[in-house]
Formats: C-alpha cells, structure tokens, sequence
C-alpha cells in the first residue's frame, strides 16, 4: 500500500494514480561565488583541480601513519563529492608529504596542474587530537585559508568534512555539504523504517523502530525534529514528530481519518498538512505553531498534497488531480486561487522548491520512465535532469539549492543519489540490497 503523502510515484512496487486515490480514501574561480550554481553546472565550467598530499604528523605526539592516511583519504573523497572538485592523482604529485612550516613550493605543483593545494599538520597534545589544515592558492602562489581543530578520537573526521566544507565554499561559492545529514526511508527491516545517516552514506541509524508502515520524513528548519507520517498505535496514518536529541516521539497532527505533509514553513511558524476531507478527497491545511489555529488552503474535488513552501513563506507548491491528471501547482500560502504551473505531460508531482527560489525541481512520467526536471516557478522554461534511468523520484534540495538527493531504481532497487543542480553530475550515495527513498536534507 502507498503511503499517503505521494510524494514518489514508487514505493518499492508500481502502482497506479487511481490506487493512490482510493489508498488516500481508505487508509577556482573568482567568479564562481558570485554565479548561480544551477549555471555554473549548466555552463560546464570545469571543476577546480586541488593537490592534496598526505597530513603529516606533528605536536608533542605526531599522528601515526595510518591515522594521517585515513584522514588525508577521508578529505579527498568529501572535497571530490562536490562535484566541483578534482583531486589531483596522488601518484603525479613530486612530493608525497608537504610540511606546513615552510612555503609551498607553488611550481611544482604547478607542474602537475594543479590549481590549489592543501596541506596538514595533526599531533596529540593535553588530551585532544590537534589539526592545522591550510589551502594554497597555486596559480596565484599565496596562502588563502586555514583551519585549526581541536578534538576527541570521534572528531577528527568531521575535523576533515568540515574544512573540506570550507575549501568548496572557498574556491566556488557552492555550500559545502560534507557534514550533511540526511533522514531517508528504508524497508531493510520488511517494513517501512526511517533512518538517518551522513552524506557520504555512513553512520547509518534508525529513528523509527515500530515494524509498522513509517514514511515521509521532513526536517524541522532547526535540524531538531523530523516529520514523518506512521500508522504507529493506529489503523490510519497519521503525522508525527520526532525530536533527534532525545528520541521523544508525539503526535503531531491527527485530525480526519488520515493525515501527512510535515513541511515547515521557512520561519518555523506553521506547517502545512495534508488531511482529508472524508469524501475522498484530501486538502492542506496550514497551522500555525504560535497560536494553534489552523485553516484550509486548498479546497475542491480530488487530492491535494505534497505541499513545499517558497524560500520567502508567501507560495507553497503542490500536487493535484483537479484537472485530471496530477499536475504541480502553486498557491499563496495565507490563501487565494492556485495557478497551474505544469502543462507538459499527464503525470507531474513531487515538486521541490529550490531554496534559491526561481525553480522548482519535480517528476514527470515519460513512457515506462519516471524522470527529474526543473521548471521555472513562472513556468517559462523545462530542464530534463535525469533521462533512460529507470524511475527516478523524490526530488530534496541541499539548503543552499546546490545539490539534489533523488532516489532511483536504475541499478535494480531503490538506492539514494546525488546530483549536482543543474544536473551535472550523479553519484550513488547508498548501494545496498534494501530499497531506499524518500530523502530529507537536514540544515547544517
């Protein structure tokens, strides 16, 4: 059974609008920091070449071999998942060391065609792990930032993410997203359980336990709680909030026979719902956090759901089957007549608000295939994203609007995957046995 947010076409099996329906019913440049991203990736700017020679180990107790190793590793592999940055071969470098206390020796470097250079330096001293982590501009032959860390054994790899964070943002004015987190839905377990993890796909860990049906998980704007819809406890799904730090798990919104949604407006100050109307059909309602009331945005015959708020809070996006077919909308989030935003295609959904704000990322069914594209929150123009890759769904933003997360089913079953904006890239992020769909991307 689909769950009831419908925001992916797919859950692990195929069904159609229709059983949707009756489910719902019944149950380095200097330049690149001051361009859109979505056009750097477009534009096919190539990405910005770094050196990046083993962390060598000083202080009182310098870092042992393999601990430089694995952190000098850990850095590559979080710089080169941009998507902006590329790591120089390790084995064109003239140096496999570099110590930080004497200048870099720019040409050769140069020589092998870098554009950047970082070094490192990590030693133990009273008690924390100690890291000094600068970058070189190369071209330029001068210093451009560093960072120093200090921390406990569980440390030192986000000491590695986050500078690795700050040399992308440093040489291309994109967000850096290593330390990112992410919440997700996986039917590892035979049932239907959220989880959260890191970016890279490690540190994977359950919020839901319950054996039952657990689905469409959306971050608070703090980063503090999730969102997700559950037939915990009940017979009919229903919206519930988990708080991340203390595992405390409440009801959140249980009104009608059944309700989902969780988006948060960019204030913090209400949230649209999904409820239904018992006539089969479902509306959003907007509540409002300070003062507890609540009303009806949308109104009318058919399914009204996946609400996604506007970067300002004055739009919310949605879908709808009022003509037809689901098509994406976009009404004014205090009220007033929706305007169709799709025209193209029968079957279009999910959609995504960029927090750039002048696109929306959604799905469209093309044939037997399920695909990503951009529109314009205008509708002026179309961007076709993803293309011969099976089914490929459930859009979700990076918080600055650099990145995508989307799931898909090209190598078999439902993995997670990154995208750049404008499509310029996509990387697996999770490649296991179990399906896994819907993502959410915390804030930093």
């Amino acid at each position: 059974m689909r769950h009831p947010r419908w925001k992916p076409m797919v859950n692990f099996h195929r069904i159609s609008f229709l059983a949707v329906a009756l489910a719902l019913v019944l149950a380095s440049s200097p330049g690149f920091a001051a361009e859109s991203m979505i056009e750097i990736y477009r534009s096919g700017v190539k990405p910005v070449r770094v050196a990046i020679p083993l962390i060598v180990g000083a202080g009182g107790r310098p870092a042992p071999p393999e601990l430089v190793e694995k952190l000098t590793l850990r850095l590559r592999s979080s710089l080169e998942r941009s998507g902006l940055i590329e790591v120089v071969d390790p084995a064109a470098y003239l140096e496999e060391k570099s110590p930080i206390d004497q200048d870099p020796t720019y040409s050769t470097w140069g020589m092998i065609g870098a554009d950047a250079l970082i070094r490192g330096a990590m030693g133990f001293e009273a008690g924390k792990w100690l890291m000094e982590l600068r970058l070189y501009d190369v071209g330029l032959k001068r210093y451009r930032k560093g960072k120093r860390f200090r921390g406990t054994d569980d440390q030192v790899e986000a000491m590695a993410d986050r500078f690795a964070d700050v040399v992308v943002e440093e040489l291309t004015g994109a967000e850096g997203i290593a330390l990112s987190q992410i919440a997700f839905v996986s039917d590892e377990t035979k049932t239907r359980e959220i989880y959260l993890m890191n970016i890279d796909g490690t540190g994977k860990r359950p919020v839901t336990q319950n054996r039952s049906i657990n689905v469409s998980p959306e971050f608070s704007r703090d980063g503090k709680r999730i969102f997700f819809t559950s037939y915990i406890r009940r017979a009919k799904p229903f919206l519930y909030l988990y708080e991340i730090l203390t595992g405390r798990l409440q009801p959140f919104w249980s009104q009608g026979s059944l309700s989902s949604g969780g988006a948060e407006s960019p204030d913090g100050k209400r949230v649209a719902v999904v409820q239904d109307d018992g006539q089969g059909n479902t509306q959003i309602h907007i509540y409002n956090r300070e003062t507890g009331e609540s009303f009806q945005l949308t109104e009318g015959y058919g399914l009204s759901v996946s609400p996604a708020w506007s970067p300002d809070g004055k739009e919310i996006a949605f879908t709808s089957d009022r003509s037809g077919g689901p098509q994406v909308y976009i009404v004014p989030s205090t009220g007033g007549k929706p305007r169709r935003l799709t025209f193209r295609g029968t079957y279009n959904t999910s959609p995504a608000w960029s927090p750039k704000g002048g696109e929306i990322a959604f799905v469209r069914r093309d044939g037997p295939e399920f695909n990503l594209y951009l529109i314009d929150t205008q509708g002026g123009s179309e961007i076709q994203l993803t293309k011969g890759a099976r089914s490929n769904e459930d859009p979700c933003w990076s918080p600055g609007g650099d990145y995508l997360i989307f799931s898909s089913n090209r190598r078999g079953n439902f993995d997670l995957y990154l995208m750049g904006a404008g499509g310029h890239f996509v990387r697996p992020i999770t490649q296991t046995r179990a399906n896994e769909i819907q993502p959410a991307w915390s804030v930093r």
